[in-house]
């Protein structure tokens, strides 16, 4: 995997702040909806997902499932956001790696994603 992030938001100006933060890392950004996130992270093999809980059409958890049933064992690491006080509940139901509540910080949530892509989950 390279640096590549795939991420599921429909916010658009959150999304766009974070491809920023991310392009001045040195990663690579694929924007995708909740629709497409199965089809894409096979496309792109992303060294992560950042996953956005609410989404029109599906949730998180419906998302991340569809995204295994796509990939299998090639499943990249994954951390849900979400501003619902219960995301850590949620995160632990969707069997992700990592989760953050937003309103976030921006460095918390660069050193999460440094720390998926290298690998140590």
């Amino acid at each position: 995997m390279g640096r590549t992030v795939l991420i599921v938001e429909d916010e658009a100006n959150l999304a766009e702040l974070l491809t920023d933060l991310l392009h001045s890392s040195g990663y690579e950004v694929v924007l995708t909806t909740a629709g497409r996130a199965a089809e894409r992270t096979e496309e792109v093999d992303p060294a992560a997902i950042v996953l956005d809980y609410m989404m029109p059409g599906k949730n998180g958890i419906e998302v991340v499932t569809e995204i295994r049933k796509q990939v299998g064992s090639h499943m990249p690491p994954v951390m849900l956001v979400s501003g619902l006080s219960n995301i850590e509940e949620l995160a632990k139901e969707a069997r992700v790696d990592a989760f953050l509540r937003k309103p976030f910080d921006l460095d918390t949530f660069l050193g999460t994603v440094d720390r998926l892509a290298a690998g140590s989950g």
